[in-house]
């Protein structure tokens, strides 16, 4: 296979990345007109977007995650009273000791 440097790829003069916090703002956004791409797409929306003719809805499995990061080093998660909650329930107690 080629280096990616040498194969065609599509032209543009350039990317804008929007943030849009709310995926309600998201999805009025993409309906308008305003942006080309939205990702995780709600499953209850996908039915309903689908079915609009100006846009394509597509399923592409990935081997992706969505992950936290936090700052363990700061109140209040230096508390272990509060970050014990927190953990995952599957965690077993007998290693958080």
């Amino acid at each position: 296979m080629p280096p990616i440097s040498s194969r065609a790829c599509p032209k543009a003069d350039g990317v804008e990345l929007r943030i849009i916090p709310e995926m309600s703002g998201q999805i009025a956004a993409l309906q308008a007109g305003d942006i080309e791409i939205l990702w995780d797409l709600p499953l209850e929306q996908v039915k309903t977007l689908s079915a609009r003719p100006e846009l394509r809805v597509d399923s592409v499995p990935t081997a992706s995650w969505d992950g936290a990061i936090l700052n363990n080093d700061i109140p209040p998660f230096t508390d272990s009273a509060y970050a014990r909650p927190s953990i995952l329930p599957s965690t077993r107690k007998k290693s958080l000791s």
